[in-house]
């Protein structure tokens, strides 16, 4: 594409979280010159910012749409990751930890693992049953997963798009106009792009163009404990439940708690104490460092409240962005029970969004980044079409005139 001056790009992205740095990664390495948008006064400042999150696909006991879309993002995840640690070095593989252990918390979870290790034949490289030496467990080792710093990594990606990407902060995006070309504005200036991509969905629902979408806010607390001789001794990070992570550097993360209803900002006290007490029990060789840390005061830890973002189905969102109001101002009557056939869903010319990525947005953003901009440069995907649309926003559109709430 041809270089714009001044405040005329070629795409436009809103959001600097893990979701809005992959799809500057993906655009760049077609050269595209874009311009990322974000309000706060630094990438990945909100619910990437965690200091270390776990990528690992979420598998399922039988062959299923999400599962075959996790797996395909954990694998293309790990491509990438040799590319960024290996080839351009804008990684540092001291600071990743590989393998997570699961200690599935009843019969039906080990029945799940089991169960995916045949649905997507799994080989003992990825993931294999086994005793663990250190919590005396018995379990399931992903041998290929990882813990790393989500704001890291969101940087990584930045650093690979900065040669044709420009950041913006401190900017609150305020409004999108569909003419001839996409007008963005945001508090104090004024842009124009011919693609748009919306990636912060926190803030879907405070514009017209996405209040419809059924997304809703998801509030996390995690501990971040300090670098001991203990927690340096975990051969792996493990899940249980909850999850410990490996120290990769400034010590370990204890987490995480869910919360769709209460949003409050503040550290419960009461969340941190049931979280160590669910890692003495799956991990009881830290009993000892765990006690200390609670007759010191839990008080005293670092705790970190964040909101992620989760759709209803907690399927990810990716795709072209439907016209919502032109859909309903045409939508057909209610379908009769033996009516097949969907009504066209019409969508604004070049935007799409990606968000409502919920708790495997490391794992999933990049793939989910690359298959939109494929489809908005009209490039051959790496998904199937039917998978794609499984994950795209109109899903939502078509369910509710399926079921005759229009």
């Amino acid at each position: 594409m041809v270089s714009l001056p001044n405040n005329h790009f070629d795409a436009i992205i809103i959001g600097g979280g893990i979701a809005g740095t992959s799809v500057a990664y993906s655009l760049s390495k077609r050269k595209i010159k874009t311009l990322l948008l974000e309000r706060k006064e630094d990438l990945a400042l909100e619910a990437s910012g965690n200091p270390t999150g776990l990528v690992y696909p979420q598998l399922t006991k039988h062959p299923s749409t999400e599962g075959n879309f996790s797996l395909h993002a954990f694998r293309h995840m790990l491509r990438e990751l040799q590319v960024l640690c290996d080839d351009v070095k804008v990684l540092d593989r001291t600071q990743i930890s590989h393998g997570v252990f699961i200690i599935p918390k009843g019969q039906a979870e080990k029945d799940r693992y089991l169960g995916s290790i045949q649905a997507y034949n799994l080989d003992s490289e990825e993931m294999e049953m086994r005793s663990d030496s250190y919590s005396g467990r018995e379990g399931f080792l992903f041998k290929k997963a990882f813990a790393i710093s989500p704001r890291s990594l969101a940087q990584a990606y930045a650093q690979m798009a900065k040669p044709f990407t420009e950041f913006q902060f401190y900017q609150n995006f305020r409004k999108v106009e569909f003419q001839k070309e996409i007008h963005v504005s945001t508090e104090t200036d004024a842009y124009t792009a011919k693609l748009l991509f919306l990636c912060h969905a926190n803030s879907f629902l405070d514009f017209p163009e996405t209040n419809w979408i059924p997304i809703r806010k998801v509030r996390g607390q995690l501990l971040w404990l300090p670098i001991s001789e203990e927690l340096s001794s975990l051969p792996h990070s493990y899940l249980f439940g909850n999850y410990l992570t490996k120290d990769i550097g400034h010590g370990s993360v204890l987490g995480a708690s869910f919360d769709e209803y209460k949003m409050d900002e503040s550290a419960r006290e009461a969340e941190s104490l049931s979280f160590i007490s669910e890692a003495i029990n799956a991990l009881p060789p830290l009993q000892n460092f765990f006690n200390r840390i609670k007759e010191n005061g839990i008080s005293k830890l670092k705790t970190r409240v964040s909101f992620r973002s989760q759709s209803k189905d907690r399927r990810p969102i990716f795709g072209k962005l439907p016209d919502f109001v032109l859909y309903e101002n045409n939508l057909p009557a209610k379908p009769s029970a033996n009516f097949r056939q969907s009504p066209d869903v019409p969508y604004f010319e070049n935007a799409f969004l990606l968000g409502a990525l919920g708790s495997r947005g490391l794992t999933h953003a990049l793939l989910a980044s690359e298959e939109i901009v494929r489809d908005a440069l009209g490039e051959k995907q790496l998904m199937n079409p039917l998978e794609y649309s499984e994950f795209n926003p109109e899903r939502f559109l078509l369910r509710n005139w399926k079921r005759g709430k229009q």
